[in-house]
């Protein structure tokens, strides 16, 4: 059976679909949080998302060698559907990526040579002192609920989405730009986060919905 198309298709998503693309053994849920450098938090909400769609297909350790851990669930993507579409998805992303460096350089990580760094993304979410810092504090009791991780990197390619016709672009919880930068960078960058729908932006990575 065909798998579904992904409602939302984020970096740690990508990375995700890689780890287990290249993965020479089926990996237990931790080892894919491992080798793709993102929280578990983040993770095990994909990979529940990647097999609902049916990409992926899970299954538990059968023998248990060490009595002071729990079973581990080992994932791998369905053959050959899973592994088609996976990838496809990032071919396609290879793709994109490629032709929107062609038509924004600016928007590749900043290279120290040719940028000036203009501060941090503080004031813009006062009195918080990161982007994380800000979610926790917006989504309270419930951030647990959320893949924070992925909330994160789409909250941050949507503020750059607002600067893209500028050379200002967020990178981590920095603000950068091209040397010189805009006079204006500062109300530039207030409205780039103003203009982002982050109740909306929040409820597409409510894992509860899943």
């Amino acid at each position: 059976m065909e798998p579904r198309d992904l409602s939302r298709v984020t970096p740690a998503t990508l990375d995700v679909l890689t780890v287990l693309i290249e993965a020479s053994d089926d990996p237990h849920g931790f080892a894919v949080a491992k080798a793709a450098q993102h929280p578990t938090g983040s993770v095990y909400p994909i990979l529940i998302r990647l097999e609902e769609a049916g990409w992926v297909e899970s299954y538990w350790e059968t023998a248990h060698p060490d009595e002071n851990r729990p079973r581990r669930r080992f994932y791998r993507l369905t053959r050959p559907e899973g592994l088609r579409a996976a990838r496809t998805l990032l071919a396609d992303y290879e793709v994109s990526d490629v032709n929107n460096d062609a038509r924004h350089s600016h928007r590749k990580e900043p290279n120290m040579a040719t940028t000036t760094q203009l501060g941090s993304v503080t004031p813009f979410i006062s009195p918080n002192t990161s982007l994380n810092n800000a979610f926790d504090d917006y989504l309270g009791d419930f951030a647990a609920d959320f893949d924070i991780d992925g909330l994160i990197d789409a909250y941050r390619e949507e503020i750059n989405k607002n600067l893209a016709d500028t050379t200002i672009r967020i990178h981590g919880d920095e603000i950068y730009a091209d040397y010189p930068p805009p006079a204006d960078w500062f109300g530039l960058v207030r409205q780039a986060f103003e203009a982002v729908d982050t109740e909306a932006l929040a409820r597409q990575f409510d894992t509860t919905a899943y």
